[in-house]
């Protein structure tokens, strides 16, 4: 097996490291901080989201009084790609050692309502449901940190996602692109989120 290395663009390194100064306060005050770190190297981007994870539970760890850190992986098992990226993230997270990981399916989030985590890696690059994301969302306790790995930005609206394709019908075949350009502009609209 070939094995490829990837560079950590400097762009990204100063990114986190201004997260990385936010902490205090992410902390103190009890806000989550999301970060949206788009692409289509499946391998690029679980790179990058190990790489902002573990510098964020770093800082996290000397701020919080939280002894374990507990973090949640949810991705779609049916798709190569999606099993790439997270094999790949799995394996630089856990060479850190710094969170304790569950990895699990879309299928089964109902199944976290209840429970608190401080780290929740979203895969949306086959599908975003509207209730994935208020299920998941919501179990990240205040200071915690969300990421959410998604198709390149410019043509994420236009991806034909498993939700999408359960909006059709015979009549109209093609699914109407609405709701990824509503939660794309929400996430450009709202303070606490970084796109990259």
């Amino acid at each position: 097996m070939e094995k490829t290395t990837i560079t950590i663009p400097s762009s990204f390194t100063r990114l986190i490291r201004e997260i990385g100064k936010l902490v205090d306060k992410l902390v103190e005050y009890r806000f989550r901080f999301l970060l949206v770190i788009s692409g289509s190297d499946p391998i690029k981007l679980s790179v990058l989201a190990a790489k902002a994870v573990n510098y964020y539970t770093k800082k996290y760890k000397s701020r919080s009084k939280s002894r374990a850190i507990r973090g949640l992986y949810v991705y779609h098992d049916e798709f190569p790609d999606a099993l790439k990226l997270k094999e790949t993230f799995e394996k630089k997270t856990s060479s850190e050692n710094l969170v304790e990981f569950e990895y699990t399916v879309y299928e089964r989030s109902e199944k976290y309502l209840g429970t608190t985590v401080q780290v929740l890696v979203m895969d949306l690059t086959r599908d975003l449901k509207p209730n994935d994301v208020g299920r998941l969302v919501g179990i990240v306790e205040g200071g915690g940190l969300i990421v959410f790995l998604t198709p390149p930005w410019i043509n994420w609206d236009t991806y034909k996602t498993i939700f999408k394709e359960t909006l059709t019908v015979p009549q109209y075949p093609e699914p109407r692109h609405i709701f990824i350009t509503w939660f794309k502009k929400k996430l450009l609209e709202h303070d606490g989120i970084s796109i990259y």
